[in-house]
């Protein structure tokens, strides 16, 4: 069956899903390390605090994530693209809350290494911000 993402324990590139699923992990790939990039850039050189540094480096991530995700990865032309960006930056929002949580028991009370913390709090965000937006912001905000 073509709309099935999982078979037999594995990702099925050929349905819907799995085709934005791929083209996802490519534009949030680039945001994450831009995201990672920007923190890490703020952190070590600037000596912000690493949870403003994570802050503010999910941000950027967010500015370059909507145009890929947008276009590219889920192919939406819906008009009204401000609200589709409030969406968007709500589902980010409390993904970076997620985010933040994360990077503040990984780092801050069980001391996992900074940059380390980041990465892995970067992918639990990314869960959560696929499953939104595949569903809510470009699901059910179609052309």
């Amino acid at each position: 069956m073509r709309n099935i993402l999982m078979i037999n324990d594995h990702v099925q590139v050929n349905s819907p899903i799995g085709k934005r699923l791929l083209k996802y992990i490519v534009s949030g790939t680039i945001s994450a390390v831009c995201a990672w990039i920007s923190s890490v850039i703020l952190f070590h050189f600037l000596s912000i605090n690493f949870i403003y540094s994570q802050g503010i480096g999910f941000i950027v991530g967010l500015f370059i994530n909507f145009p890929l995700s947008r276009r590219w990865a889920f192919r939406n032309r819906y008009a009204q693209i401000g609200r589709q960006f409030g969406i968007f930056a709500s589902i980010a929002s409390i993904g970076l809350g997620i985010n933040e949580l994360s990077l503040y028991l990984l780092a801050g009370i069980l001391h996992w290494n900074v940059a380390v913390s980041m990465a892995v709090s970067l992918g639990v965000a990314f869960i959560w911000n696929f499953t939104l937006n595949n569903f809510v912001t470009f699901g059910l905000l179609k052309n």
